[in-house]
């Protein structure tokens, strides 16, 4: 059986408490310092900070409980919290620019119970993450609500799932674009803040509706009596969705914005609106019927109801948990990632009562479809991780044993993907010629989701070749079509440069040129 969490329990001293947290992560947050500022050093560039740097660009701290905590924190961790904070802006802003997550947040209301559930999907990069793929974090302070804090090992200040002993939860979601608001604030201090103050979703509004982040979030939550609010919070924009859950009775929400937004599609991926629209789908026909099975466990099976739809659980999906806010109770899918159900949840009954004890074991077996898809997409995960890392030989070797037993969309979606990576990585005209002869094949059995991707391909091929030109940026989806004009009207000696832009993701489903959506814009 894969290793049952234990809790961090900060009981008492909150200062005292995040003092020696911090001493604790520090090697972790070390490792993903090294990983999210990889050209910055740890010491040379704490002792180079200026005074016109702290003056001009240091964020303050304000004097409330987030502030002290961060403080506290800091200190264990030897790092100013200016520094500390530029670092998840970093994160917010996308340490690894080309990868999406896919969060995702089901609100339902359960009729045995007659009470709220709120399933949570936490995707996350996987090639940011070390060892222990979870952190919770139970803080008891004097005189505040105890929280539960759900994140990831030296990230304390980002959590990404949360409850309150009243029953308040709270879910992350990362919403993909390339705006930022220089006066915003870290989403940390809202997620802590409102759940330190709020006793339900609607006293949470309140407290969050004048709240300003550097980044687009969404803010997902639900409280004890089946209230469900949804915020969009983006410098000063803010979009809301308000629900009594006892009326709407299934809610799904991912990355996909609240209100569309015309100005933001320009700088979203490719197929961003498709990749939200079809886990939302899922996700619904999922639990359009009263599963008979635990909820959790029907989100997260690894059959899917149609073979072209894509599942909520996503290639990088780090974390499955589902809260119980009317009895403060946690229900934990165990597994390596992607977190497809594996046969083992834990479930933590009045957690905040009992400090977390010891969780009931609830187990599951799984036909062999199910086993041999869990299979497949953990071999597409780890290619997509080494690649990450750079680690190309192991990128190819866990691709190859994916394609060895995938068929349908499986198959369609990793041979696209195996013919871009080898297009990146083969050097001799020779190789790419035979490439070219092969994207043939590979275009005929693609499926139309992807063969866009597989004609932007032989159209750098053909160019790179001199090859007869058989495609033309009008073949083209629209983003693809606008990057395919600008490589035939750059110089020959400076296409190279521009073929760095395209990144190839499996887990992401989509070839994405970056300067489309990763470059920073300043609001005010």
């Amino acid at each position: 059986m894969p290793n049952i969490p234990e809790p961090v329990r900060l009981i008492g001293n909150p200062e005292e408490n995040f003092y020696i947290l911090g001493k604790k992560h520090q090697t972790a947050f070390k490792s993903l310092w090294q990983k999210v500022m990889p050209n910055e050093s740890w010491r040379s560039r704490l002792d180079s900070l200026t005074e016109r740097w702290r003056r001009v660009e240091a964020t303050p701290i304000p004097d409330n409980t987030w502030g002290v905590w961060l403080k506290a924190y800091c200190e264990g961790l030897e790092i100013t919290p200016t520094r500390y904070l530029q670092f998840l802006a970093r994160i917010e802003a996308g340490a690894l620019p080309h990868v999406l997550a896919g969060c995702t947040s089901v609100f339902r209301w359960d009729e045995a119970t007659q009470g709220p559930q709120h399933l949570r999907l936490l995707d996350w990069p996987l090639a940011l993450v070390n060892g222990e793929t979870s952190e919770h974090l139970l803080i008891e302070a004097p005189g505040k609500p105890a929280l539960l804090l759900i994140g990831i090992p030296g990230l304390a200040f980002l959590p990404l799932s949360a409850m309150n002993s009243h029953g308040v939860t709270m879910a992350l979601h990362a919403k993909y674009h390339s705006l930022q608001h220089a006066d915003g604030r870290p989403v940390s201090e809202a997620v802590i803040e409102g759940l330190l103050t709020s006793k339900s979703v609607l006293e949470l509004r309140k407290q969050l509706k004048n709240f300003q982040t550097q980044r687009l979030w969404g803010l997902n939550s639900c409280d004890a009596a089946g209230m469900v609010l949804a915020m969009d919070i983006g410098g000063p924009q803010v979009d809301v969705i308000s629900t009594d859950l006892r009326e709407a009775r299934l809610l799904v929400f991912n990355n996909a914005p609240l209100v569309k937004n015309k100005d933001l599609e320009n700088v979203e991926p490719p197929t961003f609106t498709y990749f939200c629209k079809t886990r939302r789908e899922w996700c619904l026909e999922r639990f359009e019927k009263a599963p008979t099975e635990h909820p959790l466990l029907a989100l997260t099976r690894a059959h899917k109801l149609h073979r072209s739809s894509a599942p909520a659980v996503t290639l990088s999906t780090l974390q499955a948990m589902m809260f119980s806010p009317a009895t403060r109770t946690l229900d934990w899918s165990l597994g390596s990632p992607p977190l497809w159900q594996q046969g083992t949840m834990l479930c933590w009954q009045d957690l905040f009562n009992t400090h977390m004890r010891q969780p009931q074991t609830v187990t599951a077996s799984f036909p062999k479809e199910e086993r041999h898809e869990w299979s497949l997409r953990q071999h597409y995960a780890l290619a997509q991780k080494n690649l990450d890392l750079k680690n190309i030989t192991a990128a190819f070797h866990y691709l190859q044993m994916g394609l060895a037993s995938a068929e349908g969309e499986h198959r369609a979606l990793g041979a696209w993907v195996w013919a871009w990576w080898q297009w990146r990585h083969l050097e001799s005209k020779r190789d790419r010629l035979m490439l070219y002869h092969d994207t043939q094949e590979t275009l005929h059995r693609t499926s139309p989701n992807y063969r866009g991707h597989v004609q932007l391909l032989r159209l750098i091929l053909e160019v790179e070749l001199g090859l007869v030109a058989t495609v033309t940026p009008l073949d083209l989806p629209p983003l693809l079509r606008l990057w395919s004009e600008k490589f035939l009207t750059t110089p020959s000696s400076e296409r190279g440069q521009l073929t760095k832009e395209l990144e190839v993701r499996l887990d992401l489903h989509d070839l994405t040129p970056l300067n489309a959506w990763t470059q920073r814009h300043s609001l005010r």
